[in-house]
């Protein structure tokens, strides 16, 4: 589903029903791309969502778990796909090449790409069972990168966007939130006032470098914040009835405009006072991904995934 003047209208009615990841092209103004990880298959949008096409290229699977588009994709073109079948693959165009994980079968559930990308070739990716792994080469060969990460159940990661500075990024676990201030070299538990559940998303503030703000969804506990860089963490009042929490995605202008999107298992739900207040439209119950563009929400577009059509 795509935002239009505030309001959300169901697009491109993609069989399969489930979406699990959904991703916009950096430069979606002028190119109107979009990207949907469904369980059948790649999708693609070339009018910020609109109307969809299935990209197939060189893989025939169908259950994929996340899609990244490279913050260079104006100049390379290239898409991180990942799967629980088939790993991972680099997708320029209509040629998808594997990522090498030196022959381990991993079941990857989310993707992260540095914003510093097109300079560091930066890129990580949350397994089931095997922790994060990294790539430092634009996602052809992959290493582990667990040291200190005492869950490698991970569901979720996030790189702050002044990743080339911080080195910062975060890992949402079945057991809580990690952080890494070195690139993923070493991590270390946060501390949150919901000690043990399950962290399912996180998301850095795009002015994250002026106003230390991290948002931590969780299954069951509500939704986190921290003011201070990671520091402390409070409990937002609200949406009590969220359920899980799924993902997170706030507006390129967040510093101004305050806006945060919550996908839960209950509604999406929209916050203007930057998590202080909650309204929620029930229609899209079962939202398991959001995602904003880089002008919402003056011009658009945000997409949400739901588990069915």
């Amino acid at each position: 589903m795509h935002r239009q003047d505030w309001t959300w209208e169901p697009v491109g009615s993609l069989p399969g029903g489930t979406v699990t990841s959904v991703a916009i092209s950096p430069n979606v103004n002028h190119d109107g791309t979009c990207f949907a990880a469904t369980m059948a298959g790649l999708y693609r949008s070339e009018d910020s969502g609109v109307t969809w096409r299935r990209e197939a290229g060189g893989y025939r699977g169908l259950s994929l778990t996340a899609v990244a588009v490279s913050p260079a994709f104006a100049e390379d073109g290239l898409v991180l796909v990942s799967g629980l079948d088939a790993g991972l693959f680099r997708v320029v165009g209509s040629k998808w090449t594997p990522g090498d994980f030196g022959g381990r079968h991993v079941r990857i559930v989310a993707l992260a790409i540095s914003p510093a990308f097109a300079h560091d070739g930066t890129c990580f990716a949350a397994t089931m069972a095997d922790g994060v792994f990294c790539s430092r080469d634009r996602g052809a060969r992959w290493e582990p990168c667990n040291f200190g990460l005492l869950d490698l159940d991970v569901i979720g990661l996030a790189i702050s966007p002044k990743f080339a500075k911080d080195g910062m990024v975060l890992a949402a676990t079945a057991t809580g939130l990690f952080r890494s201030p070195n690139g993923g070299l070493a991590w270390r538990e946060m501390t949150l006032p919901s000690e043990g559940a399950p962290v399912m998303c996180t998301a850095f503030s795009p002015a994250f470098s002026q106003d230390g703000t991290i948002f931590a969804g969780t299954d069951g506990a509500g939704i986190l914040c921290s003011r201070d860089r990671g520091a402390t963490w409070q409990t937002l009042p609200g949406p009590i009835d969220a359920g899980c929490i799924n993902g997170i995605a706030l507006s390129p202008g967040f510093a101004a405009d305050r806006i945060v999107l919550l996908a839960a298992d209950t509604a999406l739900y929209m916050s203007r006072d930057g998590g202080e207040s909650w309204t929620c439209d029930s229609e899209m119950a079962d939202a398991l991904c959001v995602a904003t563009g880089s002008a919402f929400p003056s011009g658009g577009p945000a997409l949400v995934g739901l588990s069915h059509n």
